[in-house]
């Protein structure tokens, strides 16, 4: 268990971002009734429902120029038919420099029935920390920087669909904005679960992901909490939706599971397999860190 500092992280971990909100985003996101979030069915429609709504509770307000809290499109896997897709999309206006901005996000889509699991009593991959983590955190970061109201840029939050069938919600958006206005992009992907009982760090994936480590770990240099991408081998760079940003100013992936992890795409990946005192004492990094970034 950590054992969180006295300071700003106590008053956090009591008044803004808890245990217990975290709970609630993976539990309804990774439940069976979410069908396992695949793309095009039933189920990712719920999903952006309660993403939607967690968003509007964090203070969040519609992106101007979207319907609502969604941005749909018509996504184009490689295998398999077209399909109406949506992103949720959330944001909180800057204070001093609106026009410009940041991005948050973490994909909602997972694996959802997988009808070629005949060996298996169980077809529903859950996903709990593929994604349902990042979007947890996501959420968390809404209520956080809502309630700190001082950010110097307009921040958006995003919970891309279709980042299993090839990051495709990702590249939409970044097809529509001008990455001249973009200052970050910074995006979460499976936090729920440590590389190892005793390697409890957060793995930074992204080009210049050296300067972008030692930018985070500015409020923290002893801990060094981030670290940088100890897989490199499993081109963890192009596979997470900060890819879709590459050419613009700053994009970036964290990350906490190892890629060879035992639930990885599997109907294993449930609540149960979550750390969630690992998961708030990174999501109270996070908040804490990347506020580098909105100011």
């Amino acid at each position: 268990m950590f054992i969180l500092p006295a300071t700003g992280f106590t008053q956090v971990h009591d008044n803004i971002i808890t245990i217990e909100s975290l709970r609630h985003s993976v539990s309804a996101l990774s439940h069976d009734s979410m069908q396992g979030r695949g793309n095009g069915a039933p189920g990712i429609e719920k999903a952006a429902t309660f993403i939607a709504a967690r968003f509007r509770e964090a203070g969040l307000q519609p992106l101007a120029g979207f319907e609502g809290y969604f941005s749909t499109y018509i996504a184009h896997p490689h295998i398999g038919s077209p399909m109406a897709s949506k992103n949720v999309i959330g944001a909180l206006k800057g204070k001093i420099s609106p026009d410009t901005i940041v991005i948050f996000s973490a994909h909602y889509d997972h694996m959802g029935i997988v009808y070629f699991n005949t060996k298996k009593s169980d077809r529903i991959f859950n996903g709990a920390n593929d994604n349902a983590t990042g979007v947890a955190t996501l959420i968390e970061l809404a209520k956080f920087y809502t309630q700190a109201a001082d950010n110097r840029f307009t921040l958006v939050f995003v919970a891309f669909s279709a980042e299993e069938l090839g990051l495709l919600g990702s590249a939409d958006l970044a097809n529509q904005l001008d990455k001249n206005k973009v200052h970050a992009v910074i995006n979460f992907d499976m936090l729920g679960r440590p590389v190892s009982k005793k390697k409890k760090n957060a793995m930074v994936i992204g080009n210049n992901m050296f300067s972008i480590v030692n930018k985070l770990n500015r409020h923290n240099p002893i801990e060094k909490f981030f670290i940088p991408d100890r897989y490199p081998k499993e081109q963890l760079l192009i596979r997470s939706d900060h890819y879709s940003f590459q050419d613009y100013k700053t994009s970036f992936s964290i990350m906490c599971t190892s890629p060879d992890d035992k639930y990885y795409h599997s109907e294993k990946d449930e609540i149960q397999t979550i750390d969630f005192e690992f998961l708030l004492y990174t999501t109270l990094r996070i908040a804490d860190a990347c506020k580098i970034y909105t100011r």
